[in-house]
């Protein structure tokens, strides 16, 4: 089994019972656009040449 970034990062995922829709709460240090942390992604831009 695959873990996900949400089964790492433990991001429960919240139901609006009126309409029926679902979300995740924006984490601040989230990457905007991407599903990393913005420490991986500055590590990610030091390692790449």
């Amino acid at each position: 089994m695959t873990e996900t970034p949400d089964d790492i990062l433990h991001m429960p995922e919240y139901e609006v019972r009126a309409c029926k829709t679902t979300f995740r709460l924006q984490l601040p240090e989230m990457m905007d656009g991407f599903r990393l942390t913005l420490r991986l992604h500055e590590y990610v831009e030091k390692a790449l040449p």
